[in-house]
């Protein structure tokens, strides 16, 4: 009796201990918040890019960014913060982008594909407008607001945008 009280305390402590490990590294580890875009027809197995701003502009406005491969349908796209490192040895700018982006709040959205790199999808809440409407109010940009789950429809991003 006294062997299985001391087995039973032992394996309660483990427990305890492994557990609260386990939490422990899912702080310290942050998750990079998703983005999952739905109802993507006809591009299965292309890659998609987004790039997350705060404020409309140019690259020195992105706040993030993500890739992601078009499957069923549907692209999920995990977000890390972005930074560009001038490489002075290769004479370019390069992406470096290894951290987790943990943002939330409301951010502009622009969604690229690989077989059209020159055209920019942008979330507009299902919404037709131009870029001069866009550029005549950049205040009121359409935002999309980034919680813990996010899935947006395809049908509320918007094209033939070039910014």
């Amino acid at each position: 009796m006294k062997r299985t009280m001391i087995l039973f305390s032992f394996l309660l402590i483990l427990t305890l201990v492994l557990g609260i490990a386990i939490i422990g590294c899912g702080e310290i580890l942050n998750e990079p918040k998703s983005i999952t875009i739905t109802g993507i027809n006809g591009k299965n197995g292309l890659g998609a890019y987004m790039e997350i701003y705060t404020r409309p502009g140019t690259g020195d406005a992105i706040e993030a960014i993500g890739t992601g491969l078009i499957s069923d349908n549907a692209v999920t796209l995990e977000l890390f913060n972005f930074q560009i490192i001038h490489n002075e040895s290769k004479g370019y700018y390069e992406i470096i982008s290894t951290d987790p982006w943990t943002g939330n709040g409301n951010h502009i959205l622009k969604l690229v594909f690989e077989d059209d790199p020159d055209r920019s999808w942008l979330f507009t809440n299902g919404v037709d407008v131009s870029i001069d409407q866009l550029r005549a109010d950049p205040e009121n940009w359409p935002k999309y607001n980034i919680t813990n789950s996010n899935s947006i429809p395809f049908n509320l991003f918007w094209t033939d945008l070039s910014f």
